[in-house]
């Protein structure tokens, strides 16, 4: 590996070892679109020195240390216990960091403004899911019935959707969008909650993409899956 991909899989693991993405920017004290452009799934940016020794400033790290490879792992929290258990574990006791969405680029408010925001809150769930699961918190519109401003919604990319399944999907380009996937016949569409829009047919030609099916939400809790 080149000391690009070295540094940005040291950087991932030190992220990891408290929590992901979010703790990590409260860490060095920048964005989270800032740091997930840097050790995201999809890094926009190298890791530079200066950004290097700030890092291992910010981890107690000797100067140099973000640019070596090192075989033995780092100080996992949850690492021996989920080996052990053979269930994956999420920081504390299965809690999803509000917008920590594992190995993906982004974390969003759904709402009328596509305006992005951040909080840091955290769910505990008593089940099982994936380690990519996120949670994202539903804005001034909505979601029907489903779902109400400030509830929260966990979603998990690695669950295969269902009939009548609520999903985070996205449309090209477009702000995610919560949708329920229904069938009919041999056709299947996306159903906008609001009730206010047509529902969105799935064809071949249809450029989308579920960024995961939804598990949980609101804040007495609701299982979905």
């Amino acid at each position: 590996m080149n000391i690009s991909e070295i540094r940005l899989v040291n950087a991932r693991q030190l992220a990891t070892s408290i929590g992901g993405v979010v703790a990590m920017s409260g860490r060095l004290g920048k964005s989270q679109p800032q740091v997930s452009h840097l050790i995201g799934d999809k890094p926009v940016k190298n890791i530079g020195n200066k950004i290097a020794r700030q890092i291992e400033e910010a981890f107690n790290k000797e100067n140099g240390w973000l640019d070596n490879s090192h075989t033995k792992s780092i100080d996992m929290p949850h690492d021996a216990a989920s080996k052990a258990t053979n269930k994956t574990l999420i920081t504390d006791f299965l809690a999803i960091p509000l917008g920590l969405m594992h190995a993906h680029d982004y974390c969003i408010f759904i709402n009328s403004s596509n305006k992005l925001e951040y909080e840091k809150v955290y769910i505990k769930l008593d089940f099982h899911i994936s380690k990519n699961a996120f949670a994202v918190l539903i804005g001034e519109d909505g979601c029907g019935d489903f779902a109400v401003k400030d509830d929260y919604i966990v979603f998990d990319p690695d669950i295969k959707m269902e009939a009548k399944d609520y999903v985070l999907v996205q449309f090209g380009d477009q702000t995610p969008s919560v949708m329920q996937y229904v069938t009919m016949a041999d056709n299947a569409f996306f159903e906008d909650l609001s009730r206010r829009y047509p529902p969105v047919q799935i064809t071949d030609e249809l450029d989308y993409k579920v960024h995961g099916t939804a598990v949980y939400k609101g804040h007495k809790g609701t299982r979905l899956k």
